[in-house]
């Protein structure tokens, strides 16, 4: 399954739990940073239609009211100056947004306009031409401005609660060259709390992972060696279980079995003989009938390899499946003479299998069965009959699987447990 080299590679990122705590951090905080600024862009722009509005509708009534104006232009035109006091008093009366009032020189104005609005860092001002009632004649080097509470209005419109006005680049247009910057920071605190969260979850599942996997390997190492004294005390149980867990795989597969539990099928399988290496090997290499005690004592491994398996956490939930292969459907088999369905369907199959190797597999007590005379005897036993009939349709092929199983392990040198993952 893993190389040493492997092992030892995954073994060695030892921080990479903290390093991706942290990458997950930092990701969840710079998209809610994306999300907080799409959202402050948005209800700036329904902001800015609504401010231009008001701005623009205000300097044209103030400039049709006041500077559309024959009298103002004459007056101008005679003294060279204005009462603009007296006219800031006229304007305050329509409202009392305007602060100041001015006469500058070198107008900015646009000729086909009457007015202009302009800004200066933060602050707002409307430009008015001095003109007379139909706008057709105005004074050319002059313009009266007048400044605005762009402040409060801002404020009357909610913005400020939420944006500051400033004269940073970095922060958002709002109208007429005008800049505001959230109040709060490109993050909330709950946000931040919840990236915090996030990324301990994330932690918390890879560490999960991380530690049923280390489990797993250790475990697995653990059933090598054990593996490893069964296949060089009992030769003919640890052939007999490869070829029994060949035999199941193919068997899950035609009934229908798929991923894991097709894959824990086979380990289960391969596994289902393992308590024998508790069995005195003078009982099972006997080449004679044996005696009441000593099958007694064989019947005893399915309890042996069970109590194995339970010992590795990732894979004693495969324990009920190797406990109950030898279990019949007319509750005749051990250990506890289960009926048909009582029995788990991974030990049906691997019974089935169990069966069929046993029989044309070759034994110290005696020689090998052929396929048909094998099936002969299993259609008079209580086992499942539809692992039975998937067994005698494709008999053909788990032979060939079964003989091509055992050329390569011959040219491999021997065949291991975790080839089955």
């Amino acid at each position: 399954m893993f190389s040493q080299e492997q092992r030892q590679h995954i073994l060695r990122k030892k921080h990479f739990g903290i390093i991706l705590l942290i990458s997950v951090c930092l990701l969840s905080l710079a998209i809610f940073s994306l999300i907080n600024d799409y959202a402050n862009r948005r209800t700036l722009s329904s902001y800015r239609l609504f401010l231009y509005n008001i701005i623009d509708k205000t300097a044209e009534v103030i400039n049709d009211r006041y500077f559309l104006n024959d009298a103002l232009y004459e007056q101008y035109l005679e003294n060279g100056t204005l009462d603009l006091n007296g006219l800031l008093e006229e304007i305050q009366k329509l409202s009392s947004l305007f602060l100041d009032i001015e006469l500058v020189e070198k107008p900015t104005v646009l000729s086909m306009r009457d007015y202009a609005i302009r800004t200066e860092g933060t602050e707002l001002f409307f430009n008015f031409k001095i003109s007379n009632s139909d706008g057709s004649r105005y004074i050319r080097d002059r313009y009266v401005q007048v400044a605005y509470d762009l402040e409060t209005t801002l404020s009357n419109l909610q913005i400020l609660k939420d944006f500051s006005l400033t004269t940073s680049p970095e922060s958002y247009l709002l109208a007429y060259g005008l800049r505001v910057k959230p109040r709060n920071l490109p993050v909330s605190v709950n946000q931040i709390i919840l990236s915090v969260l996030i990324s301990l979850l994330i932690y918390i599942i890879y560490k999960r992972i991380i530690n049923r996997f280390r489990s797993y390997l250790y475990n697995s190492e653990g059933l090598e060696t054990i593996i490893y004294l069964f296949e060089k005390t009992e030769e003919y149980s640890a052939n007999h279980s490869r070829n029994v867990a060949e035999i199941s795989h193919f068997l899950g597969q035609k009934y229908g079995l798929r991923g894991k539990r097709l894959k824990d099928l086979k380990v289960a399988a391969y596994l289902h003989d393992i308590g024998k290496i508790s069995v005195p090997v003078e009982i099972l290499n006997k080449d004679s009938a044996l005696s009441k005690d000593e099958f007694g004592e064989i019947k005893k491994h399915v309890h042996y390899s069970a109590e194995i398996i339970e010992h590795f956490d990732s894979l004693k939930h495969l324990k009920d499946f190797i406990l109950y292969h030898h279990e019949k459907n007319d509750g005749s088999g051990y250990p506890d003479g289960l009926l048909e369905d009582q029995i788990p369907l991974e030990s049906r199959i691997i019974a089935v299998a169990d069966i069929f190797e046993a029989l044309v597999g070759q034994r110290p007590y005696r020689s090998s069965l052929n396929r048909k005379d094998a099936i002969k005897i299993m259609r008079d036993m209580p086992i499942d009959a539809k692992v039975l009939s998937i067994l005698i349709f494709n008999v053909d092929e788990v032979c060939t699987r079964i003989r091509h199983r055992k050329k390569s392990r011959s040219e491999n040198g021997g065949s291991h447990f975790l080839r089955f993952q």
